[in-house]
């Protein structure tokens, strides 16, 4: 796990080191830099800051030089590294034992399509001087980022945009500042800048050196099934299959050459990783938060789960005072506009974890794989309503009244569609009646919305989805809050083996009367663990951000949320209106915190990392 960087522009060197400095916190073990004369005379430079995980010796350090001809930065683990050895390697010699040589030996025998048989978290980037090419790719479901500009014969990317931006001039992206007014997230391939691009998950990309073409390719969908499986016969038969996948995916993520734990809430899914990790090994700890305020704490649940297994489990305590010095500091790390507070909690266990461990498991990827959401059954009790998809076309009505429009339908909004709304994830609540924002257009503008409105995928359509939006939220949450402090998370329910499987059963496999959501991951897991520690509603991992905004932080809300800031930096809000919500939900009237925070995060991102920076 570590941070990338590769440019064809020329800077001075004291900038570049500088780039590589501002994210050293992915990668403290090493910071490389290399300089490659290209074959018409130009200069490429790679860079990388290193955590090391496999293969600790100095010899596979970054940027690697596998041959004189190929040097690559790589980010991430390809967790099957070993079995690509033995299957397809075995006549190359190799000097190291990393998986980064794996990966070259693999492109200089297969080429590029060599991606498709990486399982893994990956976005890596090999310069091939006999071709002048670089090439690359990101993995599967988008678990490590990849930010690039591309601009004629120029080209840079790193695993995080503020390195990108360093020493340049960008544009903020309105388009991309109305998608997160929606989301609460940028989905790729948008960023912050209009000049800067994220790949996307599962693409992969050449840029010709010589004449600057870019040419980006998607070698892995949701609709994907490399792996050739066939549809289920039982209920027995798929749970069998996917028990059997998520003991190997989690085989494969325990081989490092550091300390590895397991994060366990005490939920279905981190339970259930908990569980099969303990099947390999009892000795690894778990961890969990456990909060000073009572009406977050949790941590007897996943006490009482790790007791059940036989585990060792460590309660790392989080107060209001941690919580608030994350709060604090997390804009620094992670780069981009985010709405999401349950990043604070996240990030904070896991710098406690990182105490001890370098790699630790997770649960995440259950709830968008296995219907994990209620959501879910309350699109499949309606979708019989309508001819075509009529629900996704009144989705995208705009909640705001948009420029031109006669009616005012923020009411009606707030009341007829604000299921369907909430259904989706989208933030529902009314924004102070913005005049210049249209959803309608913006709707069209989605970038995964044909996966939504796929009639042929019924209800899984809804799940596509998610995997193309939701999951790109949380595996953006879940990188930077384990990467702030330099701690791998690695998801064996993402793996891309669970995740063509999960594609193929039916409604019914996920979704139960008796076990409710995500029936079939239930019913592994209580294989394991008594029913009875873990049939509970499903809770978030949010922290107090009501409290704090009407307490300790209510005159920096007041002034970060201003009238003047809306106007200038948010045009698509009308600050007129949108004050007097403000100083409403100050004094206790229960409006959406969720709001505030959307709105305070971006003016807060905008003054202290985009102005002058």
């Amino acid at each position: 796990m570590c941070g990338i960087f590769g440019t064809t522009r020329r800077y001075e060197r004291s900038i570049v080191e500088h780039k590589l400095e501002l994210m050293n916190f992915r990668g403290p073990d090493h910071t490389g830099m290399e300089e490659i004369r290209t074959p018409d005379g130009e200069t490429l430079t790679l860079g990388h800051v290193r955590l090391s995980i496999i293969d600790l010796d100095s010899r596979s350090n970054q940027p690697f030089v596998y041959t004189d001809d190929i040097s690559i930065v790589f980010n991430g683990e390809v967790y099957n590294f070993l079995e690509l050895k033995k299957q397809y390697l075995g006549d190359v010699t190799l000097r190291t034992e990393s998986d980064t040589e794996v990966i070259c030996a693999m492109y200089e025998k297969y080429g590029l399509d060599s991606v498709k048989l990486f399982n893994g978290m990956f976005a890596f980037v090999i310069y091939d001087r006999r071709k002048n090419l670089m090439v690359g790719a990101r993995d599967r479901l988008g678990k490590k980022p990849f930010y690039f500009w591309h601009e004629g014969r120029n080209f840079e990317f790193a695993s995080q945009p503020k390195v990108i931006k360093y020493a340049n001039d960008f544009h903020i992206d309105a388009t991309a500042r109305q998608f997160y007014l929606l989301q609460g997230v940028i989905p790729d391939p948008y960023s912050p800048f209009e000049e800067v691009k994220k790949l996307r998950a599962g693409e992969c990309f050449t840029f010709n050196l010589a004449s600057g073409k870019l040419d980006i390719q998607t070698y892995w969908d949701v609709d994907t099934n490399s792996c050739g499986f066939t549809a289920p016969k039982s209920y027995d038969e798929a749970k069998q299959m996917v028990k059997d996948l998520l003991f190997d995916a989690v085989r494969l993520r325990l081989n490092a050459n550091v300390p590895v734990g397991t994060f366990l809430s005490g939920g279905i899914d981190s339970s259930l990783i908990c569980a099969i990790v303990s099947k390999f090994n009892k000795d690894l700890c778990a961890y969990t938060a456990g909060f000073d305020n009572q009406q977050f704490d949790e941590s007897h649940f996943a006490v009482d789960v790790a007791r059940s297994l036989g585990v060792p489990i460590k309660v790392c305590p989080c107060t209001g005072d941690d919580l608030m010095k994350v709060f604090n500091d997390y804009i620094t790390y992670f780069d981009e506009p985010f709405a999401d507070d349950s990043l604070i909690p996240s990030s904070l266990v896991a710098e406690k974890a990182r105490q001890d461990v370098t790699v630790i498991l997770g649960g995440d990827g259950g709830d968008e794989l296995f219907y994990g959401y209620p959501k879910y059954e309350w699109t499949k009790a309606r979708l019989h309503q309508y001819k075509k998809p009529y629900w996704l076309r009144k989705l995208f009505t705009p909640y705001f009244k948009h420029k031109g429009g006669k009616e005012d339908v923020m009411q009606s909004t707030q009341h007829d569609y604000a299921d369907v709304y909430r259904s989706l994830g989208m933030f529902c609540y009314d924004m102070g009646g913005a005049e210049k924002f249209d959803r309608i257009t913006l709707g069209k503008q989605q970038p995964d919305m044909k996966y939504l409105q796929n009639k042929q995928r019924g209800i899984l359509a809804y799940s596509d989805y998610d995997m193309k939006t939701f999951m790109n939220a949380v595996n953006q949450k879940v990188d930077r809050a384990t990467m702030r402090c330099s701690l791998e998370l690695r998801s064996p329910i993402m793996d891309y083996r669970v995740a063509e499987y999960s594609r193929l059963l039916p409604y019914e496999y996920m979704i139960n009367g008796e076990l409710g959501l995500k029936r079939i991951l239930k019913d592994i897991l209580y294989e394991m663990v008594p029913r009875e520690l873990l049939d509970r509603p499903k809770r978030g991992f949010v922290p107090p951000t009501k409290d704090w905004f009407r307490g300790e932080l209510k005159e920096e809300l007041l002034d970060i949320v201003s009238h003047d800031n809306i106007k200038q930096l948010i045009p698509e809000l009308d600050a007129d209106k949108f004050i007097p919500l403000r100083n409403d939900f100050v004094k206790g009237k229960e409006i959406n915190s969720r709001m505030l925070f959307t709105i305070y995060t971006y003016i807060m991102w905008y003054k202290t990392y985009y102005i002058d920076k």
